[in-house]
Order: structure tokens, then sequence, then C-alpha cells
């Protein structure tokens, strides 16, 4: 049969049988990143499963917005549909966009006011359970605390924040791209990582189907995002359906929590190894709040804060993205067939040196010069972009902007100056180990 790929250049070091599967999943960040060194477009073979990785800023912003109407999503996320459902991560079509139409509320201005509150709080709570000296493990601290904001935003009432549903996301965050980028036999065979998968699969759904029926048995106006879909109506006047409701609760409360903990605990780290940052982030922070806790309107005046968060976000992002293509189309002047799996890495793009001078370089000064909007489109692409941009873009800048500037207030975070993070291969790659010793803040110990 004839090879619809043929014509676009093919990544070296194929190996009989196993393709580039073995080089992807030994270094896949690295990986991913040579590839723009052999064109915009490139093939891979996944084990004798062909795909595309867009390796060009023009060629992601062709896929999610000039030609976005000819992708749906991809085997990344068909391996999700399991676990999420048809939440908005995974849906296509009528579907994604009638949901995206009755989430959309929730994620205005006035429940962002609303919403800053409860994360401050949260922070502020997290912050003073600290005690100078202790020594944290920063990722699943900023984890456990993103969760449980995300939740309480989610539920309200604190009671109603389930322990056991933050350990099964975790599984089923460090099980997703291996997931996805194995042949679908061998995700299916009785693994030990296969079986955390599934078992957290079940148990997230077992528990949110509880807490939904409880909503809608008891029907007690909350200020709560679950009572917002319980309530939420179409043009038509139908109520989202249970299943579709379990789907999206999940949805939010992953992608409200990793993508948080994971940029803020590379944050602290970078901050840690570039003390005058961190000495102008301190000054900045304290100047803005004197005082008295965050608030929503403080945000936009914490300019600094945003460029850390951005670099950071830039240095951090999503591994990859997936797409499917539903018609033939171009990409970067690459044509590209029906039905083909292509793969955007965010990461890789972010790393590009013709795009970010010194790329591997922590440095937030640079979007004083080189600002966002001046970059080319499909460039810095942390939350995607077009039609499929994170419909929680706001909340999760919000909530890392919050939690920084209130942590940076009680304390410093430390990282131990011997240890050097590996980057896991996740979704969203985290550090195997971020141990911090917690300190004296900044402006305490400089006066």
């Amino acid at each position: 049969m004839k090879d619809p790929l043929a014509k676009i250049p093919a990544a070296p070091g194929r190996l009989p049988v196993a393709g580039h599967l073995p080089r992807l999943l030994r270094r896949p960040l690295g990986f991913l990143g040579s590839l723009r060194e052999v064109g915009p477009v490139v093939r891979l073979d996944l084990a004798g499963r062909p795909v595309c990785v867009a390796t060009s800023p023009q060629a992601a912003h062709d896929i999610f917005s000039t030609h976005g109407r000819h992708f749906d999503k991809g085997r990344l996320f068909d391996r999700l549909r399991p676990v999420l459902g048809n939440g908005l991560i995974t849906s296509n079509g009528t579907l994604h966009t009638r949901q995206r139409k009755l989430l959309q509320p929730a994620f205005n201005h006035a429940h962002l006011v609303s919403y800053t509150q409860t994360m401050a709080r949260r922070a502020e709570a997290f912050a003073h359970s600290w005690h100078i000296g202790d020594r944290l493990e920063l990722y699943q601290t900023l984890l456990d605390l993103t969760f449980a904001t995300a939740a309480e935003v989610m539920f309200s009432s604190e009671s109603a924040i389930d322990v056991p549903i933050a350990q099964a996301m975790a599984h089923v965050n460090a099980g997703i791209l291996p997931q996805a980028l194995l042949p679908a036999p061998l995700a299916r065979l009785p693994l030990p990582p296969n079986l955390r998968y599934q078992r957290a699969t079940r148990q997230l759904h077992t528990t949110i189907d509880r807490t939904v029926n409880r909503y809608r048995t008891e029907p007690t106006e909350r200020d709560d995002l679950l009572f917002a879909l319980t309530t939420a109506r179409d043009d038509n006047g139908q109520p989202m359906p249970d299943a579709q409701i379990r789907d999206e609760v999940i949805t939010l409360l992953l992608a409200g929590s990793e993508t948080t903990a994971t940029v803020l605990s590379w944050t602290f780290y970078h901050l840690g190894r570039h003390p005058q940052t961190e000495q102008h982030l301190t000054e900045e922070i304290n100047a803005v709040l004197a005082d008295r806790p965050i608030e929503h309107a403080d945000i936009a005046r914490l300019t600094h804060t945003r460029r850390v968060l951005q670099e950071t976000a830039r240095l951090h992002p999503l591994a990859v993205v997936m797409r499917r293509s539903n018609a033939s189309t171009t990409i970067d002047g690459t044509a590209i067939p029906q039905n083909s799996e292509v793969i955007i890495s965010p990461y890789a793009i972010h790393r590009d040196p013709n795009l970010y001078p010194e790329p591997l370089t922590f440095a937030p000064e640079r979007w004083i010069t080189q600002p966002a909007a001046s970059l080319p489109k499909g460039a810095y692409i942390p939350f995607s972009e077009g039609t499929r941009k994170c419909i929680g873009d706001h909340f999760a800048w919000t909530s890392m902007a919050v939690i920084l500037a209130t942590v940076l207030r009680h304390c410093r975070l430390a990282p131990d100056p011997h240890h050097h993070p590996r980057e896991l291969l996740a979704a969203h790659p985290h550090a195997d180990r971020l141990p911090v010793t917690v300190q004296p803040p900044l402006h305490q110990t400089a006066g």
C-alpha cells in the first residue's frame, strides 16, 4: 500500500519494527526539539504507526488557527477519552462548540474575582502551615495546593474535597502521555502502570458521579462551578447530562491543578537560582500589596510577576499536543493527507533559538524587549491558540500569580543546590524531585 506520508522528510534513526519509538521514549523532549533541523514538518514511525511532527510556529498556527477546521483531536485524546469522556479537551465539532458556550460564563471576570479570593485564602493557609527550616517536595506540595484550590472552586464545600480524587488524578496524569504513545496492544497489557491508570479512572468516575448525583438530589444553591454546570441550559433549554458534567468536572480539575503546579514549581526552582530576579519580584509584590492579601485588581500591576511566569511557561510548557486531519490540507506549505496524526510540541517550539535568543536561559526580561504579541503566530502557545485555546487560561494565570505573590511574601522556597532535577515524561513535564527548604522572605533578610 502506498505510504501517504512518503513525501514528508523522515526523522533520522529509524529502527526496524520499532521505528522512532525507542528514541522518543528514551529522550522524548530532546528528540522532539532536534526535529526542527529536519524541516517544518517531519515524519516519525512509531512502531508501524506514522505520525507527523509540526516543528515550526507557522505549522502550529496553521493547525490551531488557519486550517483549524481541518483538524480534530488526535490519538492522544482518543486515549484520554476513557478518563475524560467527551469533556471539553476531548470533544469535537458541535459538541465542543456547545460545551464551550455552556462553560464560558463560569470563567468571566466576575467569577475570576471571586475565584481569586479562594486562591488567596488557600495560598495563605498553605504558606502559614510551613515553618522556617521545613523541607518540602515542591511539586507535590504545590499540586496539593492547586488541587485543593481547584476543588474548592468546583465544589465550594471543603468537605466535598476528596483526597482519593487527588491521588487518582496523579496516576491519570502520569499515564496520559505513555498511554498515547504506546501501541494500543501494549497499552492494554495488564502491566502495573496500565493497571494503576485503569484503577484511577474508575475511582475518579465513581467519586465524581456520586458528587454530581448529590447536587442533583439536593438542589441547594451554591456559589461554585459544579452548581453552574448542573443548572446550565443550552439554547434549547436542555440541561447537561450527568455523564457530561462528570467529564467536564474531571477535565477542569486536571487542567486547573496539574498545569498550574508544574509551572509554579519550576518558577520557584528558577527563582532560587536567580536571586536578583527573586529580589526584584519580591520588591514588586511588596510595593503593590503592602500588608494586605492580594486581590484580582492587583494582578495587572504585577508586571514583573507576569514576565517571570511567562518565561517559566515558555521553558516548561506541554510536551505535545496531538491532532488528526479530517481533510487533506497544508501546514507551513507541507501537504497533509486526510486522517494523518500530527504532533505539535510547544516544548520544542518554545526552545527554538531562531525565536528565542539563548533559549535554555531563564530570562524574564526578554519579555520587555520581545513581548508575546511581537512574536510570529504559533511561537508562544502555552495554552494553545484559536478556537481550541484553553478555556481556563485566565484562571491559570490568575492562580499562578496569586500563589507566587502570596508565598514570596511569607517565605523563600530555596531549592537544594546539590540536586539537579530531571524532567519526567508526562503530558506537562515536571521534575522528578524538587526538594526545597523554607527560608525567611527576602525583604526580611535584606533589611
